[in-house]
């Protein structure tokens, strides 16, 4: 393998699409809306988070490709302090579990291809989508974006695991 940053960062991509889908598809279907306590995340909406995630922040904004979510699907999946909408636990809130995999793959996969065309010199300049200004301050580069990217879905993941072993 090339060990050039952007290439280990596709690397990374592509190894927690893996680790999460291996989570996906092992979650019980009783535990898609487990929570910890009320307005808190449940595997069905982390699942979504991840592929709001990806698609706001790396498709929209760092790859300037064509979001997936529509805005009216992505709230549902956004934090609360963004302007999204807090977790639920009525499945008729969100798309069905197989759909929101789907997505997430489409997500995933779009994000390694698009990946594929930076080199490790474009991960030092500035995001190039219209991304708001407390955004560009939180990613000052779009390699401290894919960097945290890489982060947060390890952290989400996490408790996807979490969820899916509570009793």
């Amino acid at each position: 393998m090339d060990a050039t940053k952007i290439n280990l960062l596709i690397e990374l991509f592509k190894s927690g699409r893996d680790h999460t889908l291996k989570i996906v598809d092992e979650m019980p279907e009783s535990h898609r809306f487990k929570q910890l306590a009320p307005g808190k995340a449940t595997p069905t909406w982390l699942l979504g988070h991840l592929t709001r995630t990806l698609d706001r922040l790396v498709i929209d904004w760092t790859l300037q490709e064509h979001a997936i979510l529509s805005d009216e699907v992505g709230v549902y999946f956004a934090p609360e302090h963004v302007g999204g909408i807090a977790p639920s636990t009525q499945a008729s809130d969100y798309p069905d579990w197989a759909s929101l995999r789907s997505t997430y793959i489409e997500a995933s996969d779009r994000v390694i291809a698009g990946l594929g065309r930076f080199s490790d010199e474009d991960l030092d300049k500035p995001v190039p989508g219209n991304m708001p200004d407390d955004y560009r301050t939180r990613f000052p580069t779009i390699y401290s974006l894919l960097n945290l990217i890489t982060n947060h879905d390890a952290y989400h993941r996490g408790q996807m695991g979490l969820l899916a072993k509570l009793n």
